[in-house]
Parts: structure tokens; sequence; C-alpha cells
């Protein structure tokens, strides 16, 4: 998973049937969270292409780290392990056109705030 710390990026997905691009430009400070799914699906496949407008620095968060340092923390790990299985329902459940790597905070923090419970309005999506 990657946050951006500064610089841009832009995200460009191909959408509908005449393949057009739909591109998202983010910021620092936009709270985009990309390519969360490598965290929870082991089978995820990008669906959209990140590049860079201008030099960036990004965080860089891996499961091989986050997975078991999670587990010293058994409240912490209990919480990822739900958020992780509401992620991968309402991924799961997604039509293809809607799939993407750049989530906004607004899907972020409904599946957070709302264990066992993870419709989300396709509304949410850009």
């Amino acid at each position: 998973m990657r946050y951006l710390i500064s610089g841009e990026l832009r995200y460009a997905k191909q959408s509908g049937m005449l393949g057009e691009a739909e591109e998202t430009d983010l910021l620092p400070g936009d709270s985009y969270w990309i390519s969360e799914a490598v965290l929870w699906m082991s089978d995820w496949d990008h669906v959209g292409e990140l590049t860079a407008s201008l030099e960036s620095n990004l965080l860089l968060i891996s499961p091989e780290c986050i997975l078991p340092w999670s587990l010293l923390f058994p409240a912490s790990h209990k919480f990822l392990k739900t958020y992780a299985q509401d992620f991968v329902k309402f991924y799961r459940n997604l039509p293809q056109e809607e799939l993407t790597d750049v989530l906004e905070p607004a899907i972020v923090s409904h599946l957070a705030n709302n264990h066992g419970r993870c419709k989300i309005s396709a509304q949410l999506f850009r």
C-alpha cells in the first residue's frame, strides 16, 4: 500500500466500453490510500496506472511488515482482521468497472467504522 507524503501523482484507469481513461490527480493531504487491496487480498491485480507528475515521496506499507507487527497488539490485530474481512467482502462484491487501486477517505472510514456491515454506495467512488 502507498500513501502520498509529498509531490503529485496521477492515477489513470480505463473505463467504459470505449476505453476512455478516468484520471484522478493525487496531492499531499488528500488522504487517498493507494493499492490498499494488496494488504488484504493475495490475488489483487492492479486495475489502473499510477504515475508521478512531480518528484514524489510515498509511505510504503507492506503486508510482510504490518501483519506480523499487528500480532503484538491483540486489540489492533482484532480490528485489522475484521477490517480486512470487510474490505475483502466489499471488493469481491463490486462490479469490475468499479474496481480501483485508489480509495477515497470516505470508503476507508466507512469500512473502519462499520464492522461486519460492508455495504457502501458506489457514489463514494470517483
